[in-house]
């Protein structure tokens, strides 16, 4: 590694470049640093201990670990050192809670946690990062030292509790439920809010209200039924029927795996052909 000190105002920074050539794409990581120096230089890094650490763990890593694990871990490295008020991730606005809500009622994608997930923003993506869904509002939430919802049109997909989500932009972030060269399934995770008002306060409930989507080229269709779904693929109408027909309480109880079987049972209908 390599290290300056850059004296400005009688204050001392300490920029740490490393490069670990082996497996690791140079010209990928060194965009990283570039995209931070700003966010850098006016917050300077005050904690000398904190940079021994991420230098021990970079040089921990296995060898022969996969390259994908490698470049992550770089990424992980230099956000550690840097630290994610010095990146992109700071764009954003102030985040926090503008509704009461009791009995564990909340507006968030499962939990109302930051849990560790993965984003893509102003093109550069994030590992490991605690963030949390809005879906009544439409925002990813990161923590930044301070919560920041960051702007939309800048995120390109994220990873959360295992699930993919992309920006769709007209339809703002969609999760992922199976895909394939030809069409994706998507579903838009939405809760509404409702007003209630007890004896001495006012708060609110949080329902769900998601609607699932059919993706071919590169426009969307809405799927509320059976008939949505033969739309587009009417070659196939007594395969779809009878897959909705044998799988009522699978579409009913888990619609998520009801629509990862209904795109396998097509895909497949689907290459059988080509």
């Amino acid at each position: 590694f390599y290290t300056t000190n850059i004296n400005s105002k009688n204050h001392n920074f300490l920029v740490v470049v490393f490069f670990y050539f082996s497996n690791l794409k140079i010209k990928e990581f060194l965009s990283r640093p570039i995209q931070s120096f700003f966010y850098f230089y006016s917050n300077q890094l005050t904690t000398l201990m904190k940079i021994h650490f991420a230098i021990a763990l970079f040089f921990s890593m296995s060898i022969y670990s996969q390259v994908s694990n490698e470049t992550k871990a770089a990424y992980n490295l230099y956000d550690e050192i840097i630290g994610l008020e010095n990146t992109a991730l700071s764009y954003g606005k102030y985040y926090s809670e503008k509704y009461r809500t009791l009995d564990n009622n909340h507006q968030y994608f499962v939990k109302n946690d930051f849990v560790k997930g993965n984003v893509t923003y102003q093109n550069k993506t994030f590992y490991n990062v605690y963030l949390k869904y809005n879906t009544s509002e439409d925002l990813l939430i990161v923590i930044n030292k301070n919560q920041i919802a960051l702007e939309n049109a800048l995120v390109s997909n994220f990873e959360l509790y295992e699930k993919d989500f992309i920006n769709s932009e007209t339809l703002g972030y969609l999760e992922v439920i199976y895909k394939n060269e030809q069409f994706i399934f998507f579903k838009k995770n939405k809760k509404n809010k409702r007003k209630k008002l007890n004896e001495s306060f006012v708060y609110y409930k949080f329902l769900d209200k998601n609607t699932y989507y059919l993706k071919i080229d590169v426009n969307y269709y809405e799927v509320e039924n059976k008939k949505d779904v033969i739309n587009h693929f009417p070659e196939l109408k007594k395969l779809i029927i009878n897959t909705y027909k044998t799988n009522k309480k699978l579409y009913r109880t888990n619609t998520d795996s009801f629509y990862k079987l209904l795109g396998n049972v097509i895909s497949k209908h689907i290459k059988n052909k080509i």
